[in-house]
Order: structure tokens, then sequence, then C-alpha cells
């Protein structure tokens, strides 16, 4: 049915010129992410598959299946021949606000794809109404679709009774079924099948158009021709979709900048220069490369490949030299023969080749911050070191640990990195001349190419195999069969007598030191002796019982390090949270491994007084330690080897005797004093115990030191705990040597975490607020949230450590102040006599702070500007100068440099000393300006009392009496004025000052500054009685 109601209105935002469909860059054949299914695709299929998979025509029903035996609906189908004609960009714009049919509303997903098909002639309805979208699509459905998409239909040809039968007639024509084995009908067609129509469709048959005129016949139908342009495909036309066919002779995976497909082998014709991110396994390989632009879309491999293992190469080389003929080629740059692969191209031009790949056997190294990875080999010439770039990495190496034995092949700069594996058995049988070696559970391991040497094993005994990825052998290790026991010192003599050896019997007890069980074996006196007279060796070998049920123990000391493969042994092992290996010298530094997690068996005392405790993890034993971390004075571990042939350990036994624990991040956050600790006599000597002082890891630490501690700034501090002569645990600090970890921060954010600075935050860190008036009380914050919304992006004094990964874990919240503080002061003297600093503000203050970013601004010896006023002396300036002094932190004062007086103001600099850890912060006191002793001279005929005044300073008012010499009254009682002149300087200073008359205006009183040692008043505006 190929009408549509009049009273549709349909919509289609799209242009309807078919330009061409630009398809971006993708991964080496995008079919491959079908990890679910991508094997069910059938042989036929699977290119098609590919190339609509490729362009985006089709995808999957997940990320990652395909399902290539489900079944389209008609509106997928819909959606899959928009997609052709338009691409994918202009179709999915198509958009409908009238729904189609009944049954497809104008907002359903695919509306606007079916209103497309139909408005175009390719698709109709199941009735006048309804379309059926999610009715399953039969492969005449889907042919007439697709022969309608290039242009056919148009003569009404596919309506009608018999619609089916001239459907699947024209599809046999153009070929749209070649290589479907089910073939079309009206049932239900896979999705594989639809792909291979669709594919058909698109890389073979060309467009047509219908004229009535045209008499000739396309394909046996006439009125039909073919439409010439851009290409004569829809695949040409819309996607620009190219299929190039050779031999590929380089590419990317051997360093290469393009996949090269030519005519033959090395130095053939070119065919192309493509981007498609093909591996060596592809050289040298048939293939035919879709492509768009250049970039491969989908490479389908033409080649049969027949691999050979190393044990096989020589045969496989010779039964197969006439075929390959002179096509015999060689990949890897360094190593041994190690594979070679028989590669039949008949498919493509009847050739084969012959391809040895060389492989070499290394150890990985660490992988740098900056994407560097190391490789250690040997070429059979020297040992060598590999840096490898990421991007030169063509195999994932992130699950393989450092350390472990590594299989690799390099070629062009590209390094393609295979992990070993292990396997343990018993011999039972050798093959000396090929070196392979038979298990007791008949398992066969054959000698790797990569092996220096065969197996040196023995028929019976017990051994790992070191296996490369092809399952055989390129090392063993160590026979394997131990008892290691920890003898406590502990035993006690039987009533039994080997009469053999003259020697009484002693009941000796052990500990197991992979299950921490605790046994009473019976051994001879000389062991007993020998244990206590060695008191260095701890473990041993206690093997199995003799015929005559005793043990006869062996020592195993650091010496032999890793015995038996199945135990390692070292003296003076530290941990603490960062450690993840134990590095073993065992001839050649062996690293053993820690499991996540470990468990730890530790042991303390000697005999009746042995203590035995166990942890299931290392984070779970260094919680039972007052300290970060925790040296042994013996481990032994129990080690074994793992598939990536890392020796790794499941079980620490530690033997801790007296031991030692140091740490770091010790936080005092005030300097201390002698109220901070209390003092008692134990065990013969003073101690001294600091209480709710300290913190670690965000949590009060008492301490015990014997000693006063000498270390009294507040900051970070490094610890050692030891057990002193006396048997009391004692406390050492040291400062820690900068203040890494103390700043003025920003509390910020990002993707989903915290940050303090540049640092970010680990979950859930431990917040501790020690602010004052804050510390213990309800207001106290005690997380990172709370501290964030209070402080996001404002700077506050925090104190703070880092875990393992280098994350914030711990946080102390300080006062202003406690980074840095620089305070300036006034003397008693010049504060009583109204002088003030002058601050930023122009705010007069009776002090100045600067704390913290402010204090850090001016420290290390930079000057201070400050600026001094006294409201009483605006009216003055001087040219002369005034010394103020300095005291710094309550020293002895010093003279400053003499300073002008402006307008009643004072400015100098200040030069402040430099401030760190040990000297968080410094006060200067400001005092001077001292005038010295002033002497008063009254005006002639005048007498004045007191006539002089001693130690006056800068500010400090002198008042004076004048009276006339014979006792006379003065006229002017309203206005008495007189002059204060002193040279000061080169400047000689008058200022008129106001007396007050007495009762009788026989005496003036009159009060002014003194600027000078010297005053001299002269009247101005009064006079004695008796003068005009």
């Amino acid at each position: 049915m190929r009408t549509l109601k009049k009273t549709l209105s349909l919509v289609l935002v799209v242009a309807m010129v078919l330009g061409l469909c630009v398809v971006g860059a993708s991964a080496y054949n995008k079919v491959e992410d079908f990890t679910d299914d991508v094997a069910k695709i059938g042989d036929a299929y699977y290119e098609a598959v590919g190339v609509l998979t490729g362009i985006g025509v089709i995808d999957g029903m997940t990320e990652t299946a395909f399902e290539p035996q489900g079944n389209y609906t008609r509106e997928q189908a819909a959606k899959i021949i928009a997609y052709m004609q338009l691409g994918k960009d202009k179709a999915d714009s198509l958009k409908c606000t009238v729904a189609p049919f009944e049954d497809v509303a104008a907002s359903r997903w695919s509306a606007g794809y079916i209103a497309y098909c139909v408005e175009q002639g390719i698709i109709d309805g199941m009735t006048e109404t309804t379309f059926e979208p999610t009715g399953k699509l039969t492969g005449f459905q889907w042919a007439k679709m697709l022969l309608c998409a290039v242009g056919f239909g148009v003569k009404g040809e596919f309506t009608g009774s018999s619609w089916s039968v001239n459907t699947a007639k024209v599809a046999h024509t153009v070929d749209l079924f070649k290589g479907d084995l089910a073939g079309a009908d009206h049932t239900a067609i896979t999705r594989e099948q639809a792909a291979l129509y669709a594919f058909n469709v698109l890389t073979d048959v060309e467009k047509v158009a219908y004229s009535p005129n045209v008499t000739n016949y396309v394909f046996g139908i006439s009125g039909y021709e073919v439409v010439g342009g851009i290409g004569s495909t829809l695949g040409k036309d819309v996607f620009g979709l190219v299929p190039y066919t050779g031999i590929i002779t380089a590419n990317e995976g051997t360093g290469a900048k393009y996949t090269t497909l030519s005519k033959g082998y090395a130095g053939s014709a070119l065919v192309a220069n493509l981007d498609a991110d093909t591996g060596i396994d592809m050289m040298y390989h048939a293939a035919r490369i879709w492509a768009v632009n250049g970039v491969s879309v989908f490479v389908y491999d033409l080649a049969k490949t027949t691999t050979y293992s190393c044990t096989a190469i020589n045969t496989a080389k010779a039964a197969n030299a006439s075929k390959v003929a002179g096509n015999t080629l060689t990949l890897g740059e360094v190593g041994v023969d190690y594979e070679y692969d028989l590669i039949d191209n008949s498919a493509y031009n009847k050739s084969y080749a012959g391809v040895t790949f060389k492989y070499n056997l290394a150890q990985l190294g660490v992988t740098t911050q900056s994407g560097v990875t190391y490789l250690y080999y040997t070429d059979n010439k020297a040992d060598k070191t590999a840096t490898i770039k990421a991007a030169n990495l063509w195999t994932d190496i992130s699950k393989i640990n450092k350390d472990s034995s590594v299989v690799f092949l390099v070629e062009g700069g590209q390094y393609y990195i295979y992990a070993t594996s292990a396997v343990t058995g018993t011999v039972k049988g050798i093959a000396y001349k090929t070196g392979a070696v038979t298990l007791t559970d008949g398992t066969v391991i054959e000698r790797s190419a990569l092996a220096a040497q065969a197996a040196d094993t023995t028929i019976g005994k017990t051994y790992t195999f070191l296996l490369d990825n092809h399952g055989h052998y390129i090392g063993l290790t160590k026979q394997g069969v131990a008892n290691l026991y920890f003898f406590t010192g502990e035993f006690q003599p039987t009533s039994a007598y080997n009469g053999y050896v003259g020697e009484r019997t002693y009941s000796a007890q052990f500990i197991n030191v992979t299950t921490g069980e605790v046994v009473d074996l019976p051994v001879l006196f000389s062991f007993i002796y020998y244990a206590l007279t060695n008191d260095t060796t701890r473990f041993y070998d206690v093997g199995i019982a003799a015929a005559n049920g005793l043990y006869y123990p062996d020592d195993i000391t650091a010496a032999e390090s890793i015995y038996a493969n199945t135990y390692a042994i070292e003296n003076e092992v530290k941990f603490d949270a960062k450690t993840v290996k134990v590095s073993i010298d065992d001839g050649d530094d062996v690293d053993v491994i820690l499991d996540n997690p470990t468990k730890f068996i530790i042991v303390t005392g000697k005999g009746s007084y042995v203590e035995k405790a166990e942890y299931n993890s290392l984070a779970e034993m260094l919680k039972a330690y007052p300290a970060n971390s925790v040296t042994f004075d013996q481990v032994a571990m129990t080690v074994y080897t793992s598939s990536t042939w890392n020796t790794a350990c499941s079980v620490v036994f530690g033997y801790l005797g007296s031991y030692t624990a140091e740490g770091t991040n010790l936080f005092l956050p005030k300097a201390l004093d002698t109220n901070d600790y209390t003092k008692t006599l134990e065990n013969g000597e003073y101690l001294y115990y600091y209480n709710d002082v300290f913190y670690l890891n965000g949590a009060p630490r008492n301490i015990v030191t014997n000693k006063v501690v000498s270390a009294t700034e507040a900051g970070f501090y490094s610890y050692k705990i030891t057990v002193d002569a006396h048997g009391n645990v004692v406390w050492e600090l040291t400062e820690q040597q900068d203040d890494a970890y103390v700043n003025l921060s920003k509390v910020g954010s990002g993707a989903n975490i915290y940050l303090i600075g540049n640092l970010v935050v680990a979950n859930s860190p431990v917040v501790v607020d020690l602010r004052a008036g804050y510390k213990g009380t309800d207001k106290a914050i005690s997380d990172i949230a709370t501290l964030y919304a209070q402080f996001r992006n404002t700077e506050i004094t925090l104190a703070y450590t880092t875990n393992a990964a280098g994350n914030v874990d711990v946080i102390y919240i300080l006062d202003a102040g406690w980074f840095r503080t620089i305070s300036v002061g006034l003397s008693s003297t010049l504060k009583a006599l109204g002088w003030k600093f002058v601050d930023a503000d122009g705010k007069y203050v009776d002090s100045l702070t600067y704390v913290d970013d402010s204090a850090e601004s001016i420290d290390a010896g930079v000057n201070l500007q400050v600026t001094l006023y006294n409201e009483n002396l605006k009216a003055y300036s001087t040219n002369g100068t005034f010394v103020p002094t300095i005291k710094v932190d309550g020293g002895d004062a010093q003279d400053m440099s003499g300073v002008k007086l402006v307008n009643g103001a004072l400015t100098f600099m200040v030069n402040v000393k430099g401030l760190d850890k040990s000297d968080r912060s410094v006060s200067y006191e400001i005092g001077g300006l001292v005038i010295g002793t002033v002497e008063v001279t009254a005006p002639s005929g005048m007498n004045v009392s007191p006539a002089s005044k001693a130690d006056v300073v800068l500010g400090q008012s002198m008042t004076v009496k004048l009276y006339n010499n014979d006792g006379a009254a003065f006229t002017d009682g309203s206005n008495t004025i007189l002059n204060t002149s002193t040279w000061h300087g080169t400047v000689y200073v008058t200022r008129p000052v106001t007396g007050t008359l007495n009762a009788d205006s026989t005496i003036i009183t009159v009060e002014f500054y003194p600027l000078a040692t010297n005053c001299v008043m002269s009247s101005d505006g009064f006079t004695p009685a008796g003068i005009d």
C-alpha cells in the first residue's frame, strides 16, 4: 500500500540532496566490539556485518551483542533504509509532526524514518491505517524495501497479489541474495541475512531511474536506466565506500604510518596506503579493506593461516618449502625463531608465504608516570634495556606484575608483550634428547626455544616450571619440600635417653611460620645447646620425624634468602603502610611481593615469655603498634611463585624481640612547656609522660620519653620508638625538615573530589579542629564536607598528611596566625603619650599584626614601613630628627635611624627577621623618641617655673608658670598668647600657645609640647601691668 491518507501532514527535516556521508576514523573492525557473540556470525555474513557496522548503518542489540540469529522489526528496517539513503546524521534529523499511522505516534523514535520511507515509496503500511512497527521483517519485505531504495518499484511492479514474485524475480536478477545460504521468503529474516542483503545493495546494485520512454532493459526490466553521477551505488554515493584488495606488506603494527596493500609480497606494485590500524599478525595476509576517504571501516582477512610453535618450526619449514617458494619472510628484530606462520593467500592470487617470528625473553620493569615502560632482556649477545613509550606497546601489560618474566617481539619499534605462566608438578620422566619433561599426571612439557638449556631435573622431585605462552618451559625453580618453624627457646627434658648418640631427649617448643601452630617436638640435647648458644638463629627446617621419632632441625638463616622456593628469610625488615614488597638478597636481588591481604604472625620475647599475635592484614598489624612502621629483628615469609612468575608472599612471620618502630607526621599543635609533662621514676629511671599534647593520624597520642623533649616548636615530627635497657618503651622525636604539610590552603572541589590546594583529599579523611574555642566543642568541624562548606575557596591554616597514594588523609584545622605572626606594638610610654600606628586602611591603632599570608609576604628580612601619629603634634613639622628604639621579642632596645616629624607623624622602616618552623612568630616594640632635659627661657622681665624638665619624650607636654619679676599683674586677661620657639635642626620653629591667668592676673600657666631641649618663650599680645 503506497498511498497515504490525504490528511497526513509530514514534515521531513532533511536535505534531500544525497551528499557524501563522512565516516570518522574507526578502530580496527568495530564488529569485534560484539564480544558476546561475534564468533556466532556466519562466515557468509561476516564481511557484510563488519562493513555495515563500520560505516554505522547497523549496530548491535547492545554494545557487546549483535544477535546475528535474531530478527529485525519493520521500524528497524525503516531506520536502516534511511541510513543507507541519507547517511546517519541526516537520517537522524528526520522529524514527524503528525502520526503517519494510527499505531505510529509522531513522538515514536521511528516515526521520522517510517514517514520518510513511506513518502519515498519504499515501504507501505500493512493496512491503510496501520504499519505494525514491531512486526518481524520478512525476507521478501526486506528485499522489496532494498530494491525500492535504489529506484525500482516506480512502475508498480511490487504491488498487487504478485508483489512478492516480482520482488524475488528482480532480486535474483540484480544478485541481491548473493552469498545467502538460507534464501528469502515470507518468513522472518535473520539479522545477519538482512545485513548481507543490504551490503549487496550498497556495494553491487547500481541505482536506477524509471522513464516510460525508455525502451532498453536494465536487469531485464523495461523502463529503467542506470543513474549516472557521482557513483553508481549507494555505498559510493552516500558513504564514499571503496574496497581495496591486496597483500599487506607494511602496517602500523610494524611501525609503519599506514597499512600498505600491494599486489604481491615485498617490492610489488602498490594498491593503496590506508589508515587501517592493523597489527603484526596481519603481515603478508591477503585482505580486502573497505575504506572511506582512506580510513578503514572494515578489514576482511582473506588468508588462511596455520601457526607452528617453536618445537615444530623446522619441520614445518621443510614441509612447506616448495609451497612458499621465494615468499620466505621474517618478523622480529631480536631473539630466536619462536613461531612460524604458513599463510595461504590463494583466495587472492594462489600464493603462499612462510613467515618466521623472532621472539625474546625479558623481565618487565616499571612504567614511569610519563608512560615509559622498561624491559630488560638478552639478545644472545649482551644484556639490554628497552624503554618503550605507551604508544609503542601493542599489548595490555596492566595485569602483568613488575619483575615478571615476559615473552616479547619487537618490529619497527612496536612491542608485542605476552605474559608467562607457571606450573608445579613431580617429574616422572625426562627425554634427554629433546629436553621434554613428563609429570606424574601425564602432562608433557616441552622445552621452549627461549630456554637457555634443558631443565636439570631429577625423577621423583617436585618443581615449578616457568612456561612461555606456548606452554613450553623456559626455566624451573629449586625443588621444594620444607617445614620451617620458629624455635621459641622453651624446652623441657624428657625421660627418654638416646643411647646410640649418648644424649638425653628434650621436648622443644616451635611455632609453624605459616600456620602459627605451636608444637612440642622431640629433639636431642645437642640441638638445645646449639640453639641457645647461637641466639641469632631462630628459624629451623624441622623436616619430618626420623625412624626413631626424633626431629633433627636444620638452622635456616638470611644467608639462604629464598629457601627451597618456599620461604624467604631476612633480617631487620621494616614494614609501614606503603610496604608492598620486601627485597631479598639472593645473590640477584629478589622482590617478594605481599599478597593483598597478607597474614602476619608476630612473636615477641623468649622462652616462657614468648607471646604470639596474629593479624589478617598489614594495616591490622600496624594498628597494633604505636607507630606508622615496625622493624622486625627477623622475618620468615611463606612464598610461592605467582602465575606471572613473581615471588609472592602469603604469610609473614616476624620476630619482634626488642623492637624498633619508626614513623613520621607526629603533630604538635603548640609549643611545649614544663606544664605539658609529668615525671615519674620507673624501673630505675625517670620517664616523662606527655598526655593529650601530640596527635598521630588525627588521634591524640600519648608519648613517653626518658628525657625532656628538646623539640619544643609546633609542627610535625618524625619519631623512633625503642625498648631501652630497662624494658621501657620510649620515644625519641626529631623535627621534620620543613613545613611541607603545614600551609595556608584553600579547600576546593573537583569532579566528585575535594581538594586541599592542588592535592586530592582521600575518601573520608580524618578532620580534627584544633582552633581555640572550637576544639572539643559542638562547634568543632569533624568532616571534609563541613570544612568545605565553611571555607570553600577561602585560605585557612591547615596541617595535613598524605597517604601512600599522595592523597590528603588527615587534616588539622588551626587558628589564624599559627603559621606565621608578626606583631608591632608601642612601649607603654608612647601609648600613654597618645601615639598610634596608622594601619593599611588609614585608621589609628595601638598595634599592627600580620598573620599567615600577610606575614609571609614581608618575611625574610624585608623592611616593613611603619607610621606613628600623635594628634597633639599634628601642627608640628621638623627638619631635625627623633630616634625611635625597637625591641625584638622583648630583648634589649636598639636605636633606629632618626626620623623627621611631619604634621605629627613619624614614618620609618622596621627590618623584619626571617621566620621558619622553629620561630613562627616575632614581636616588635617601638619606643624611644627621647628629647632629653628641656630648658625653658622666659621673656625679658619675667621668670619661669620650672625652668627645666628631665627625660622628656616627644609627645609629652610640659606645663610652666610665668610671672613678672616685680610681681606686677598682667593687663590682658582675655588673650594670653605666647610664642614658644626652638631651633630644630636648621629650622627655627615658632608656635603660639595660649596660657591662662590666675585670679589676680599675676601668673600665666602655659602647657606646650617641646620639640627640642631648649624652648624660648616670648610675649605676644600680653604686657605687664603699668605698661601701655
